[in-house]
């Protein structure tokens, strides 16, 4: 018998070990696949934002100026902008005057230049003595100033070239006046790229769940550049002080504030904290499922209920479901009748409410849709800021 055992521990053992090289392997992997969608994004959204904010600079009143601060994706050190409606100067550097040779048909460069492709952007020109143009980018960010000259936006230096950067437009779709406008402030981090990582990712899931998806061109999303004490304790619960809050934010636009709260993941199995919502406020935990940022927005935005039921709680606030339009009474539930894709299911705050799908967002994590009836809502208010 001690003998079959010496025999059998080595091939276990090595079962084992080559159990855990597979799992590390395929874990890899993932997290390979995942960092280049993850900065693919971060490219299109950077692309977007540059041609949105030099068209947004174009229609705005002759001779208006204004100045901005774009998210650059992390390698790029200088955006070279060419108007070839004029002449190029011929003081540009070897390298430059080669890459708008190889591509004629385009007007925006990185260096380094193996690093992204030349783009096309629409409705922009240089001044007579800037052609070409190229601004460094810092920390991520370059800065430009727009000046409207009718159907163009005039690009020069950010003026004065030296001011310090606060508002950082990560992905930015329209006029502010005319859109969703969601601003990120950190909290706890002391390592700044990963604030620009997490806003990022948080970006990510909105644009890639429904309806947002479909409705990124209303939604602007800015980060504000300044890693100051909001006066936040984390505990069971995050609690921020709302005037140092919306005095950071309003260095941008910003109809919804997302704080991010840095957490690390095995700190917080250990001693969880629970992400929530009030007023225009999201405060997240990162360590938190991914999901969480679009449940809340879901309150703020939607103005929708939790669709998971807890009786104690919501028995102890005079919980009204004629204050959500996503609760109402069974067995009718004639709040959402006619909309495809939507029942009566038991369960809503409290348990004798009934909720329009046996699963969404608002109900649960475990699924990545609002459902029909809900998205319907978060549409509806998304237009309402367009008409503003």
């Amino acid at each position: 018998m001690k003998k079959a055992q010496l025999t059998t521990r080595p091939i276990i053992n090595a079962l084992f070990g080559l159990a855990a090289v597979m799992i590390l392997v395929f874990g890899t992997v993932q997290i390979i696949k995942w960092t280049k969608r993850s900065d693919q994004l971060e490219t299109i959204n950077f692309f977007e934002s540059l041609q949105n904010v030099v068209k947004v600079g174009a229609t705005r009143s002759f001779g208006s100026v204004d100045e901005k601060s774009i998210a650059v994706p992390l390698g790029i050190e200088t955006l070279c902008f060419v108007d070839k409606s004029k002449n190029i100067s011929p003081l540009v550097n070897c390298n430059l005057n080669y890459e708008i040779n190889k591509y004629p048909t385009k007007n925006v460069f990185f260096e380094p230049f193996d690093k992204l492709t030349p783009i096309e952007v629409e409705k922009f020109e240089l001044g007579p003595n800037e052609n070409p143009i190229c601004l460094k980018t810092v920390g991520g960010v370059v800065k430009m100033s727009l000046t409207s000259k009718g159907t163009k936006a005039q690009i020069s230096t950010f003026k004065p070239a030296e001011k310090e950067v606060d508002c950082v437009s990560v992905l930015y779709n329209s006029n502010p006046n005319k859109s969703v406008d969601i601003v990120f402030l950190g909290y706890g981090y002391t390592q700044w790229d990963s604030f620009i990582e997490d806003v990022n990712s948080n970006i990510q899931t909105f644009l890639t769940t429904e309806p947002f998806k479909s409705n990124k061109d209303k939604i602007n999303f800015y980060r504000v550049d300044r890693l100051e004490d909001l006066d936040c304790e984390v505990g069971s619960w995050i609690k921020c002080d709302e005037f140092s809050v919306k005095k950071l934010a309003s260095y941008c636009p910003n109809d919804y504030i997302i704080i991010l709260v840095d957490r690390n993941k095995v700190k917080d199995l250990l001693n969880p904290v629970r992400s929530s919502a009030v007023s225009n406020m999201e405060k997240i935990n990162t360590a938190d499922n991914k999901l969480v940022v679009l449940h809340e927005m879901g309150h703020l935005l939607g103005g929708l209920a939790d669709e998971y039921v807890d009786d104690k709680y919501y028995g102890s606030i005079n919980f009204n479901p004629n204050d959500y339009p996503n609760c109402d009474l069974p067995p009718e539930c004639t709040e959402w009748n006619g909309v495809n894709g939507t029942g009566c299911f038991e369960g809503c705050s409290l348990g004798r409410y009934s909720r329009p799908t046996e699963n969404s967002l608002m109900r649960s994590l475990s699924t990545e849709k609002f459902g029909p009836l809900n998205e319907n809502i978060i549409v509806s208010k998304i237009i309402q800021y367009g008409e503003r």
